[in-house]
């Protein structure tokens, strides 16, 4: 059996609150992140069935708390749990106590006792499950996720970023427990306009890929992973201080991932398309002209050979059903979209799909790239709206087309000499 054999998660991201101020798509594409880094047996290696995702409508606070228990009846103490939490933190100040609370899909300002799930709660819930090793990570408060918090007449009711100091102390009490969290109680946890993920959660990835991970050491540990998000985030220019919080009680330093290359078994790209259509994490929107549909396929193609998985019409539209709506679904929730320009310029649809693409991608604060296919004349036709944007040309050679659109979807910068390969057949 595998290191990682007895790994538990239960990974949540809430963006879409009906009750409070909506938090950006980046929330929700820290859970799938999160989720699918730790299932992939590149990294992770976690059984599917041993990790719970629960993002918006799927993430209340009964669903939640029967998660927990979950956790509670399957781990042992030769297990190592990860709980992840993306969304909104509150917390409540009278003059008698604070009181701290996670709210879930469907809490409510004027019953968070009985709608979202409480920092002493969520303490008594989480010192229920027996695991050897348990890391919680609390991404709860994120740049204009303010929240204005209506309680009695007679009550001084504020709301604060992130819990209390006093929470995550407790959170992290326990033989094996750590809790670390994006920030401290009185600052936000970042989120910054064109990235796929919040900036703690985005650093967390990276940490459990192999960035954090000692040298010479094929597994990423807990206190190298938070020593590497510390230290990163110093570096990072945000238009407020943002610095992590650890809480722990261990014996070791135990181990969270494989780094890159080291895992149990080398994923193939396509095993890791699969899991990310499983759970619907598509990475980019194709939209484009019908008589560019060739050039577009192709595109794509080399597009899931990085292992980016596009949404492309020709592959995911089900026959007998409307394909207006499932574009509309994607635009609504994906994170990038890719907008191609040809020879035969921009058609008609196309053109109402990009006039919905930068009116929602402008409220989230989502890429939108154009893309110059190679038959483009030399004047081109951008629309309006798309011209004040970072293009790529791919009827040059270099820089490298493929790689420029490769760092528009995932934020990744190529390095300096990825000049290789772009090119549409």
């Amino acid at each position: 059996m595998g290191v990682f054999a007895q790994g538990y998660a239960l990974v949540i991201g809430v963006a879409q609150y009906p009750s409070f101020s909506p938090l950006p798509q980046a929330v929700v594409n820290d859970a799938r992140d999160v989720a699918l880094l730790l299932r992939s047996p590149e990294h992770g290696g976690y059984a599917e069935d041993h990790v719970r995702l629960r993002v918006d409508a799927g993430a209340t606070a009964a669903q939640i708390r029967e998660d927990l228990r979950w956790l509670a009846r399957s781990a042992t103490a030769g297990s190592t749990v990860l709980i992840y939490f993306s969304g909104h933190g509150l917390r409540r100040v009278r003059p008698a106590a604070t009181q701290g609370y996670l709210l879930t899909y469907d809490s409510t300002p004027v019953a968070p006792d009985q709608t979202a799930i409480s920092d002493a709660e969520l303490t008594a819930l989480v010192h229920a499950i027996g695991a050897g090793r348990l890391l919680i990570c609390l991404d709860c408060c994120h740049a204009g996720g303010l929240l204005a918090f209506k309680g009695a007449a007679d009550e001084e009711a504020a709301t604060k970023a992130g819990l209390s100091d006093e929470t995550y102390a407790a959170l992290g009490r326990g033989s094996g427990r750590v809790l670390i969290a994006a920030s401290r109680a009185d600052q936000l946890s970042w989120v910054l306009p064109g990235m796929r993920n919040s900036v703690f959660t985005h650093l967390l990835l990276m940490a459990l890929r192999g960035k954090a991970r000692a040298r010479d050491e094929a597994l990423v540990r807990v206190l190298d992973l938070f020593d590497y998000i510390s230290r990163e985030l110093d570096r990072w220019q945000l238009p407020q201080p943002q610095q992590p919080v650890c809480k722990l009680e261990i014996e070791q330093n135990f181990p969270l991932t494989f780094a890159a290359g080291a895992g149990p078994a080398r994923v193939a790209s396509g095993q890791m398309l699969e899991a990310k259509a499983r759970i619907g994490a598509f990475d980019t929107l194709l939209c484009y002209n019908s008589l560019d549909r060739e050039a577009v396929r192709a595109l794509a193609r080399q597009l899931r050979a990085q292992g980016v998985l596009p949404w492309f019409d020709e592959w995911e539209q089900r026959p007998g059903l409307p394909w207006q709506r499932a574009i509309e679904r994607q635009i609504s929730q994906i994170a990038t979209a890719t907008v191609f320009v040809g020879a035969d310029g921009v058609g008609p649809w196309q053109r109402l799909e990009i006039e919905a693409l930068l009116r929602e991608f402008v409220r989230r604060g989502c890429p939108v790239i154009p893309v110059v296919l190679p038959d483009a004349p030399g004047e081109v036709d951008l629309p309006l709206f798309l011209r004040g944007m970072q293009w790529v040309d791919f009827r040059y050679p270099e820089p490298s087309p493929l790689a420029q659109l490769l760092f528009g979807i995932t934020g990744e910068a190529p390095a300096r000499d990825d000049v290789a390969g772009g090119v549409i057949p």
